[in-house]
């Protein structure tokens, strides 16, 4: 054992000093591995922390969310009602705690004078004790917090938010904060890194059930129907289906008992058909899972072929390079060293490169893995709060773990073969100062490598040109708005406790004041932004007209259940003007149509064609089933606007004026045309609303174009990374052919001298080099183009991936070959052209 330990002591010595000895081969080597293994690190680390990573609470293996069995539902629910679960609480055995919580909504919270927007959720008492969660400072909240009638409301607050609004300031606990006009105090501030159950959102104060009952909007309450998370810490020795059969027994009891003596028997059986399981909740409610899961995949694949490239570079050089020690080595068998034992010493060097590469990896894996998830974070479902990422990609021992495997594996990769190659040195030709048969099969192995390169960058390049063809796409489809010169943002009455035709009056008089704001166009609203990613449906009749098939029924998009039913837009006079969206007949929507007017209605094409085809819609009755029974009268239709995302075809759309739709009277968006850069607008829009409501915090301010560029935020990213992987697979493989062909013109010096000296052409010359090293390109290319006609049958599953664009679209492939093989005659001219400058006579006295 020692002997083995000072032989490989020695090794790393000599191999350190033989690195050394070469620094440009060194550093050749050792940039091209930390390209292809920091790629794979950053990459793993944003994959490991957004679809991987378990809750940073205790023992989170043993927590499940506790949910009904049954097909997709329409919208989150536990189907637990809060008697249910109280139930639970007292006669449960199974589980060794519960608690339940709801999504994070918006809340305004006044500060000193100060109000603000802030991202709240609504929990249990027993949320953190469940979770095992200890409060950073102060406590966490106890039984008598969730009591109704409390005579104080108290909160938990985040550790980002002590520190943004707070300054990290101990005197932050016990004081008083206002929530949506009611006072709370602050008890308590959560531990750094916690940022809650829903993975990809980050509350930013918790509530007790109780007390954010009181304080939420009527929409947002949750107590008097199902809860929407149900959470339990399964009891040690109690089996997944013990706690699923006791659970399903004590809510199906409960839901007998609440129902009382006048149940029917049909309501029974449904009760006891409703059954109950256990979904794992290690990792969280995980949001982000869905979102970007495939792209995460996706890269996690390109940036593999990256490093498949990058070892196959540095194979090149080591073949090249024992090539060049062929007689060193036949020296150490001259003087009895083994195959093995030279074997040993050749890579050792090429671990001391892996492990180097490695190093420089992580440098550049820590680096990139920030920027990824800032980027990654310009989504509609954004993974960072204000300054703070919600999700982390630190380099721990997971990351680690998978660069060193990887920095190992590169090793087997590009260094045994170079290893097994330089060691079949003949003896008495090594000695001498060249021999052919080395250098031919040398060159053999070489050529072989750089068909893979070019065949591995073949399918990176295909990828990144659908991609690149999919955003041009995407960024050019024509959205029936337009973005430029419009400002957004959101407001929330509701959350300064005004109701009804107060919210009316407030929005009437937003849309005066803000419409006098010198430079301001044109002001409107509409309930929901466009792109939000959301919409409000409902059910209509056309008298005079039956329902198409399967309107109003529930579809399966294959991400969740679609109610296929119109889109309904409660919208602010002048809206397709400010907006840019073009009235094709009719007219538009004016300050005229108000609640004392007829009902009254735009609608789209789209709607147009499905409902009425060639008739013409204007002066038509739609029946929205309004508690008055009074008809809504189309008088115009407009061009057809994307909805939910740029990739989502126009929905049929019904645009109703605001002011005759008093459900339209909560959260609302504002759009602001300006002469200029709407940006400039924004210091006189927030003063204008601080006039008329100081207590009114407008959040979600951007423009419309940021708005759009966000939605594509994902396919943007995407693309951007797999050209920059495409463009780095191209410049290995333009490096990997340039160093085969200097090595081939030096091997065949010679020849070529006896060539030139028998009369041959220096263009004939170069043609000779030229089309060896495209006979090399061209091969490489067509197995490429195999390969990627074969992986992109996994782009036909990914339709989300791509818009506009077939997966395998012949102009794409061309674009990837023509490409390549601009760079092989790129790489391939300096070595050509050295070759023509060789002189015969010096070449005729080569060896």
């Amino acid at each position: 054992m020692g002997l083995l330990m000072q032989s490989w002591f020695y090794d790393l010595k000599h191999g350190l000093r033989s690195l050394l000895k070469k620094p440009v081969f060194s550093a050749m080597a050792i940039v091209s591995l930390a390209l292809g293994i920091g790629a794979n690190a950053a990459i793993f680390s944003l994959l490991d922390a957004v679809l991987f990573k378990t809750l940073p609470v205790r023992e989170p293996n043993q927590l499940f969310f506790l949910e009904p069995n049954g097909p997709p539902q329409y919208k989150r629910s536990s189907k637990i009602s809060l008697p249910a679960f109280e139930s639970i609480r007292k006669q449960n055995e199974a589980l060794s705690g519960e608690c339940f919580f709801s999504y994070v909504t918006r809340i305004n919270a006044e500060i000193n004078g100060t109000a603000e927007m802030i991202d709240a959720q609504a929990v249990s008492d027993g949320f953190f004790k469940v979770l095992g969660v200890q409060a950073f400072a102060g406590r966490t909240l106890v039984e008598d917090d969730d009591r109704p009638g409390s005579e104080q409301a108290v909160a938990v607050i985040s550790h980002d938010y002590w520190q943004r609004r707070f300054g990290g300031n101990s005197a932050a606990l016990g004081q008083t904060i206002t929530l949506n006009r009611r006072p709370v105090t602050i008890v308590g501030v959560t531990p750094p890194g916690f940022y809650g159950t829903i993975v990809g959102a980050a509350p930013e104060i918790y509530l007790p059930s109780s007390a954010a009952e009181q304080m939420l909007p009527e929409r947002n309450r949750f107590r008097s129907g199902w809860l929407p998370f149900v959470l339990g810490r399964l009891r040690s020795g109690v089996s997944r289906e013990q706690a699923e059969s006791r659970l399903t027994l004590l809510v199906q009891q409960s839901d007998l008992s609440e129902a009382g003596s006048q149940i029917t028997p049909q309501e029974v059986e449904k009760i006891q058909r409703q059954t109950f399981k256990l979904e794992s909740a290690r990792q969280g409610f995980n949001t982000l899972r869905q979102q970007f899961s495939v792209p995460l995949r996706l890269l996690m694949v390109l940036v593999g072929l990256v490093l498949l490239i990058a070892c196959a570079n540095v194979a090149n050089l080591m073949l090249a390079r024992g090539a060049s020690r062929r007689k060193e080595i036949a020296l150490r068998f001259a003087l009895g060293a083994s195959r093995w034992r030279v074997m040993q010493s050749l890579l050792i060097e090429s671990l001391l490169l892996a492990l180097m590469g490695g190093a420089c990896g992580l440098l550049l894996a820590a680096w990139c893995s920030g920027l990824l998830l800032s980027v990654f974070s310009s989504g509609r479902n954004p993974i960072t709060s204000g300054a703070n990422l919600l999700v982390s990609a630190p380099l721990d021992w997971r990351v680690v773990s998978f660069t060193a495997a990887i920095a190992l594996g590169s090793v087997l990769a590009f260094g045994v073969a170079p290893a097994w190659n330089a060691t079949r040195t003949d003896l008495i030709s090594g000695l001498k100062v060249s021999g052919a048969s080395g250098k031919a099969t040398t060159l053999r192995w070489g050529n072989v490598l750089v068909v893979a390169q070019v065949a591995f960058s073949v399918m990176l390049l295909v990828s990144a040109a659908l991609f690149i063809r999919s955003l041009i796409r995407l960024e050019t489809e024509d959205l029936g708005f337009r973005r430029d010169n419009v400002l957004v943002f959101s407001v929330d009455p509701q959350s300064i406790n005004l109701k009804g035709h107060q919210i009316a009056a407030l929005y009437e008089q937003m849309l005066e004041r803000l419409g006098a704001i010198p430079g301001v166009q044109s002001v409107s609203l509409s309930r929901q932004g466009l792109l939000s990613g959301s919409g409000t449906q409902g059910s209509i009749k056309i008298p005079g007209h039956s329902a198409p098939a399967g309107e109003g029924e529930y579809r399966d998009t294959g991400n969740d259940l679609e109610w296929n039913v119109p889109s309904v837009s409660q919208v602010g006079p002048r809206f397709f003007e400010t907006l840019g969206m073009t009235i094709v007949r009719g007219r538009d929507l004016g300050d005229q149509d108000n609640e004392s007017a007829p009902r009254v209605a735009v609608i789209n094409e789209a709607f147009a064609r499905y409902y009425f085809g060639d008739e013409d819609p204007i002066g038509q009755y739609l029946d929205r089933e309004t508690e008055d029974g009074r008809l809504t009268q189309i008088v115009g239709v407009v061009k057809d606007a994307k909805g939910k995302s740029v990739r989502s075809p126009a929905p049929r759309e019904i645009y109703i004026p605001f002011l005759q739709d008093p459900g339209s009277w909560r959260e609302t968006t504002f759009q602001v045309r300006t002469a200029g850069n709407p940006l400039s607008a924004t210091g006189a829009v927030r003063h204008e609303i601080q006039t008329i409501n100081p207590n009114l915090a407008p959040f979600r301010i951007r423009t419309l174009g940021a708005q759009v560029d966000e939605s594509l935020g994902q396919d943007r990213l995407v693309t951007t990374l797999a050209g920059l992987f495409g463009a780095l697979a191209l410049i290995l493989a333009g490096a990997g052919l340039f160093g085969v062909m200097s090595y081939s013109v030096s091997q065949r010096t010679r020849e070529i001298g006896i060539r030139m000296a028998l009369g041959a052409e220096h263009r004939r010359v170069l043609g000779m080099i030229l089309k060896q090293g495209l006979a090399l390109t061209l091969t490489g290319i067509g197995l490429g183009l195999i390969g990627a006609v074969i992986a992109t049958k996994y782009f036909e599953s990914l339709e989300t991936m791509l818009y506009g664009v077939r997966p395998r679209d012949p102009l794409t492939y061309g674009i990837a070959a023509a490409g390549l093989i601009l760079v092989a005659l790129l790489a391939c001219l300096l070595p050509a052209r050295r070759a023509t400058k060789v002189d015969p006579l010096v070449a005729l006295r080569y060896e």
